[in-house]
């Protein structure tokens, strides 16, 4: 499903994001939230993450924003390798050349994460 079709239909079948404006800080940090939990052992409490999104979001919604972020994903949180591959190509891809872009360096190795505060 292209970027913009899946980002409208999440948008469009989600009640609880507050408004329009808000429904991209909601996405990213219900995908960040679940990224962060998936990777590490030790990570943030919901709670925590209200002060991540600078109060953007009460506990409540942080709790209704992981639940219907992996309802939507139909709880398959990990990522075929093969799949991961094609992104990070697409994305080199998309963001090569001049721009306003950072440049994008993937790592060889991954080292392990620093432990949460």
């Amino acid at each position: 499903m292209p970027q913009e079709h899946f980002y409208g239909f999440l948008v469009s079948s989600t009640p609880t994001v507050p408004s329009a404006t808000h429904a991209r800080s909601y996405f990213f940090i219900s995908a960040y939230m679940l990224a962060s939990k998936i990777i590490c052992d030790d990570t943030y409490s919901n709670k925590s993450w209200c002060i991540v999104a600078q109060h953007m979001f009460q506990l409540r919604e942080i709790n209704q924003m992981e639940r219907e972020m992996c309802s939507y994903l139909e709880w398959q949180l990990n990522v075929d390798p093969d799949v991961l591959r094609e992104f990070q190509a697409r994305v080199k891809h998309d963001f090569a050349g001049p721009g306003p872009y950072p440049p994008l360096v993937l790592p060889q190795d991954v080292a392990p994460a620093p432990a949460a505060p």
